[in-house]
């Protein structure tokens, strides 16, 4: 678990309608989240779930914050599948702006290393190059089908229809990057990473987000 510092804004294009929940006559969106974000075993399968648990919006703190979790993790679900997506529903509850999205998610990219992600991408690499005495480790992957299809159960974090494409590095720079893109919507998501000595990992240290579509962009 890791606390999480966010800060959204939406700014419209031009001759665009307002953003979901913004005035009509407000040119540009902005929220401040404060969240706890968790790594949580999910309840299908041995896959591991990204959870934001948000406590405060622009300095207010949330008032349902107890009930939601227990809701979430203690109480009985009638499947697995409807508690993984509402999981993942309330991680994006916050979100602000008129794309629906679940994908910005700091180590989400790394899932798609998971044994049972992996055959639904392809992967480059790795190529070397170096830097002084180190070298880093670059991988490419691309989806090969859409996560929606007959043949494949949706993921925690999966971004509809879209193809995700992406790239990482092994130290020393410490970095994932995707992209997920449909006819109408291109997001991308880069995230740097930084030693943590207390828990002998590197973690997240900046996620930055940006996701286009026809009626503007979203930071």
């Amino acid at each position: 678990m890791a606390e999480e510092s966010y800060r959204q804004e939406v700014r419209a294009a031009p001759g665009a309608g307002p953003a979901r929940d913004s005035p009509s006559t407000a040119p540009r969106q902005k929220r401040d989240l404060k969240s706890d974000v968790l790594l949580v075993r999910g309840p299908v399968g041995e896959r591991w779930m990204q959870f934001r648990d948000v406590f405060e919006v622009d300095g207010k703190p949330i008032r349902d914050r107890a009930e939601r979790l227990a809701k979430l993790f203690l109480e009985p679900w009638s499947s697995a599948q409807q508690q993984v997506q509402a999981i993942t529903a309330e991680s994006a509850r916050y979100n602000i702006g008129g794309i629906s999205r679940d994908v910005n998610l700091p180590v989400l990219a790394l899932s798609v290393l998971d044994p049972e992600n992996r055959p639904w991408f392809s992967f480059t690499g790795p190529a070397q190059e170096r830097l002084g005495p180190r070298r880093s480790v670059e991988l490419e992957y691309r989806e090969e089908r859409g996560r929606h299809d007959d043949s494949h159960e949706p993921r925690p974090g999966d971004a509809g229809s879209r193809q995700a494409d992406g790239r990482g590095w092994q130290r020393p720079h410490s970095a994932t990057e995707l992209e997920a893109d449909n006819d109408s919507v291109r997001a991308h998501i880069g995230v740097t990473y930084r030693a943590e000595p207390a828990v002998g990992l590197h973690m997240p240290r900046e996620m930055r987000e940006n996701v286009r579509d026809h009626r503007g962009q979203y930071d």
